[in-house]
């Protein structure tokens, strides 16, 4: 990935607290048993028997996964070939070590910045852009490729490949999911302007829909841009809007807005911390 293009997923990045709390950067050590499975920094991690291992949320997780504890962000251990110490930003699978120790990110408060891709039963890896409509919504996590590297990432580097995801439909999820968007990276935001037909009506007909996406924030003749109009569906060359029009104008210039990267937070009892169960 190289800004300010979002080509892939790389996990999830710890980048502040909720509520305008201090954020110290600070982790948690955690042991790794040896032999564990791959982890690569960004992946989401929970206890098991005590040590660190890969979490076992997929695409429609609605349930705790117990023990979840937070973010990987590197690891350290004593190399078995060569006696050093080693630093490192990921762990390769069936590492043998006697002092495997993990990095967390394990404040259940912390925001993390995520890419968002769209519904799939299997691995994601295609950013998809969602506008201000969406931060209130849940969504799932995209882990089945826990220990891979995506397409654009060397595995060298130990990027993860995890990602957020929405609901079927790709439309707002208010039921239960792991995580709650709670705002987005307009840095990286993507813009399509088109020249389309319209009237006062909820539709929109573009000459073709490359880099639109349902969630994607539109505005022009009659649709003032502070109203965050969004899209809800799209069916061939004809896009579906939030609400209506205002304008008689049936030709004009719109823009369609989104961002392919959020911000998001663990939701109240998914983070062990805030779960009464232990494990």
């Amino acid at each position: 990935m190289a800004y300010p293009v979002v080509s892939a997923p790389y996990g999830f990045k710890p980048i502040n607290l909720i509520g305008g709390q201090v954020f110290a950067g600070s982790t948690r050590q955690i042991p790794i048993a040896s032999s564990a499975s791959a982890l690569n920094n960004g992946d989401i991690v929970k206890f098991a028997g005590g040590t660190l291992v890969p979490t076992a949320l997929t695409y429609n997780s609605t349930s705790y996964d117990a023990g979840t504890v937070g973010v990987f962000l590197g690891c350290s251990y004593t190399s078995p070939a060569t006696g050093q110490k080693l630093f490192s930003n990921s762990l390769p699978a069936s590492t043998v070590a006697n002092d495997i120790v993990a990095y967390v990110e394990d404040d259940p408060d912390a925001v993390f910045q995520a890419v968002i891709v769209p519904y799939s039963t299997t691995t994601s890896y295609t950013p998809y852009a969602v506008s201000q409509a969406y931060v209130g919504t849940n969504v799932f996590v995209n882990s089945t490729n826990v220990g891979n590297s995506p397409a654009g990432v060397v595995p060298a580097n130990g990027v993860s490949g995890q990602a957020v995801q929405l609901a079927s439909g790709n439309t707002r999820l208010a039921s239960t999911a792991p995580f709650r968007i709670v705002g987005l990276n307009t840095d990286t935001g993507v813009y399509v302007t088109t020249q389309a037909t319209t009237a006062t009506s909820t539709s929109v007909t573009v000459p073709n829909t490359t880099g639109i996406t349902v969630g994607m924030q539109v505005y022009g003749p009659g649709i003032l841009q502070g109203a965050y109009t969004y899209i809800t569906a799209i069916s061939g060359t004809t896009v579906t809007i939030s609400a209506a029009s205002t304008s008689s104008v049936t030709l004009g210039n719109f823009t369609f807005f989104g961002c392919p990267e959020v911000k998001v937070k663990f939701n109240f009892g998914y983070h062990s911390y805030y779960a009464a169960a232990g494990v």
